[in-house]
């Protein structure tokens, strides 16, 4: 119970309005009013570990959507964590599509596709049956499309573990991985076992969670980007996914510890973490981004890992948003062969 109620906490970022009945979630007020029945944090009826009946499943092996965009030679996999979709990268296509050639990927279940089937009932959440899922389809898409020692771009922690652990599984197939606003590690109180922590942690709490609970866990609008606009619109698009889907991605990647695997890899990697600005490094959300993002990736190149970690200033999730520079610099190094 108290490592439940201790990553309950952690996954809670926004302040709610009343600590039984939260009225609204949306960053100026637009999230609709709950129901009756929805006005509490949780509802025994619900099961989030499952699909709705009727739910309608993407392949097993395959990917939401994949768009081949730009005209350059060089192949850079754009993949898109998180729930937004491979549109979350449009400016960064757009700044570079006439040297590059993007593959825009959305994992299944975010930017409104549909998800993969869920795992047999009592499967671990450390099986990561979703994230291999995402492995698979990462495979098959290198085959057809005859990509040759592509770049891999993962934005946040789930994508993040698809592409890093594809690298440790095939160490030739890759030109380079560019990780962005990812967690190699979620925290756990010493001497939790993170499988079990995380499968009883998902049953105790993500089970039974209200939709209308759901948004007061995500990170709050002023996560995203500099630009409050774009900010905003990033936070309605990441609650998008459905909350089985979001749940079981998120679960997965917190119940996989990438650190000391990592010592293994020899993909070229670069790891750019957003540092944020004196604003917001001054409170609690700029506390918890530095603690997930930041952590674990300078031990594991200390460790053996072929990685460089970045922290990019005045940056927020989006660091491509806020720092194309800094994301520009870190690609062109991997595409040249240097990290």
């Amino acid at each position: 119970m108290k490592l439940i109620l201790a990553i309950a906490l952690a996954f809670s970022f926004a302040p709610l309005a009343d600590a039984q009945t939260p009225d609204t979630h949306a960053p100026t007020g637009e999230f609709r009013q709950p129901t009756p029945a929805e006005r509490y944090r949780q509802m025994a009826t619900l099961d989030n570990l499952v699909h709705p009946a009727g739910y309608v499943c993407a392949p097993v092996g395959t990917f939401g959507d994949v768009v081949e965009l730009g005209e350059g030679e060089r192949a850079v996999i754009l993949l898109a964590g998180l729930g937004p979709g491979w549109r979350v990268f449009d400016s960064l296509i757009e700044a570079q599509r006439e040297e590059l050639r993007f593959l825009g990927v959305t994992l299944a279940g975010y930017g409104g596709s549909s998800a993969p089937p869920m795992p047999a009932p009592n499967t671990s959440f450390a099986e990561g049956t979703w994230l291999a899922n995402g492995r698979v389809a990462l495979e098959q898409l290198l085959v057809e499309r005859e990509l040759e020692r592509p770049i891999v771009v993962a934005f946040y922690s789930d994508a993040a573990r698809i592409a890093l652990r594809f690298a440790l599984e095939h160490p030739d197939a890759l030109g380079g991985v560019l990780v962005i606003s990812a967690s190699p590690r979620f925290p756990l109180q010493p001497g939790t076992p993170r499988g079990p922590g995380m499968d009883g942690f998902a049953q105790g709490w993500f089970q039974t969670v209200t939709r209308i609970m759901w948004p007061s866990g995500m990170w709050p609008a002023n996560a995203y980007a500099n630009d409050p606009a774009l900010s905003e619109k990033t936070w309605w698009d990441v609650l998008q996914p459905s909350v089985p889907t979001a749940i079981r991605y998120t679960v997965e990647s917190w119940a996989d510890d990438l650190v000391p695997d990592l010592a293994e890899l020899r993909t070229p990697t670069v790891v750019l973490s957003p540092g944020l600005n004196d604003e917001l490094l001054g409170l609690q959300l700029g506390t918890t981004i530095t603690q997930r993002f930041h952590a674990g990736w300078d031990e594991a190149a200390k460790a053996g890992a072929s990685l460089e970690h970045r922290v990019v200033s005045d940056a927020r999730l989006l660091i491509w948003e806020d720092q194309p520079a800094a994301v520009m610099s870190a690609l062109e190094g991997l595409l040249a062969g240097e990290r």
